[in-house]
């Protein structure tokens, strides 16, 4: 842990963010917060190693009913979201200091996704239809192809290409989900979950094409 007694802190101007408790869909408003970059050199014990993408914020205590910790997520002016990685106190305790990660640029999530999610209805035969409505929009994410599978469907061979989908917060997606990306859809065959705050959550989706004469790379 860095030494708090010898830290001149400089921070960017004063700002209201927004407050967004890990597994919760309430918003809260708090004022008067601080912003500073963090040194390379700097880091706490929860934190680990410093990143690109750090940053500290402030937050006052009387401002807040509640105590942010890992997890939770602050939102600012710009639509940034923070990933709260540790939290201690400063200020002779009257205000927390979260040591932040926009995972976003950290793990290099330049691409955007929609997540749609299946509504499913009965047809006037009695079959049942899915109806696809947005879910999530504008998700940040890094989409990676992988290794095209080859498979034999009633002798016409066909090729699939699966995709892994790394995503900048963990969403509750299941089956009942698929991904639009660049106007082409993907079924979602794993969810991988994990609760370590440095390891985002990844999607392992399939796109199908028939190409009968088409080589294994």
């Amino acid at each position: 842990m860095m030494d708090i007694s010898q830290d001149h802190r400089v921070f960017d101007n004063r700002e209201c963010l927004v407050f967004s408790q890990a597994g919760s869909l309430q918003r809260d408003h708090i004022p008067d917060c601080l912003r500073r970059e963090i040194r390379l050199k700097e880091g706490s014990r929860s934190m680990g190693a410093v990143r690109q993408g750090d940053t500290q914020w402030e937050l006052p205590r009387v401002s807040t009913h509640f105590s942010p910790g890992p997890g939770d997520r602050l939102i600012d002016s710009q639509e940034t979201e923070w990933t709260i990685l540790a939290v201690d106190l400063v200020s002779q305790g009257t205000r927390y200091r979260c040591w932040c990660r926009n995972l976003s640029l950290a793990e290099n999530l330049k691409q955007s996704i929609v997540i749609q999610e299946a509504t499913w209805q009965q047809d006037d035969l009695g079959v049942r239809v899915a109806t696809w409505e947005d879910r999530w929009t504008q998700v940040a994410a890094r989409v990676q192809p992988l290794q095209s599978e080859k498979y034999l469907l009633e002798d016409v061979e066909m090729w699939k290409q699966p995709f892994e989908i790394t995503l900048h917060r963990a969403l509750p997606v299941t089956s009942q989900h698929r991904i639009m990306y660049e106007d082409q859809l993907f079924s979602i065959r794993q969810v991988e979950w994990t609760e370590e705050l440095e390891h985002l959550q990844k999607l392992y989706v399939s796109k199908f094409d028939t190409y009968s004469n088409q080589e294994e790379s």
